[in-house]
């Protein structure tokens, strides 16, 4: 694949199975070849009280390694490709960004957790039961009265 001619665009599809999807689109006119990156399903929810029709953006395969990594959409599914309009680009782009986001604090939070983790295994090897008492060949328990405070 030749990368000065890789393009890449945000495209909206319709697939046969009735799916929704918003993705980047990285097309390579030379070799014929186009796959999908950052694919997000359309879900449409309805509160019929309120007279209100909600989209939500969801990954499109779930349980992937890396959820933007490249997907490959059978062209013989896709029934209809067009520009995704100006809102639907802007709820994209903020997913991806809140995504991004929670993503770094998710090793922000792995790191303070191993250093609880880290502190208590201290903690619990310093107060262990095998420092308060000592037995010696007697059978004679000895209280270590300097580690129970």
């Amino acid at each position: 694949m030749n990368e000065e001619k890789i393009q890449i665009s945000l495209g909206q599809f319709k697939l046969t199975s009735g799916d929704i999807v918003i993705a980047e689109v990285v097309d390579s006119p030379s070799d014929h070849i186009r796959f999908y990156r950052k694919v997000l399903s359309v879900i449409t929810e309805e509160d019929i009280e309120e007279g209100i029709n909600y989209f939500i953006l969801r990954p499109y395969i779930l349980f992937q390694e890396e959820i933007n990594q490249p997907v490959f959409i059978n062209p013989m599914h896709i029934m209809t490709m067009n520009k995704p309009s100006k809102v639907a680009v802007k709820q994209y782009n903020k997913w991806w960004e809140t995504y991004e986001k929670s993503r770094s604090h998710d090793s922000d939070r792995n790191e303070i957790f191993e250093n609880i983790s880290e502190m208590m295994n201290s903690i619990q090897n310093e107060n262990s039961i095998h420092n308060l008492y000592s037995l010696d060949s007697s059978g004679i328990i000895r209280i270590n009265r300097n580690k129970l405070n």
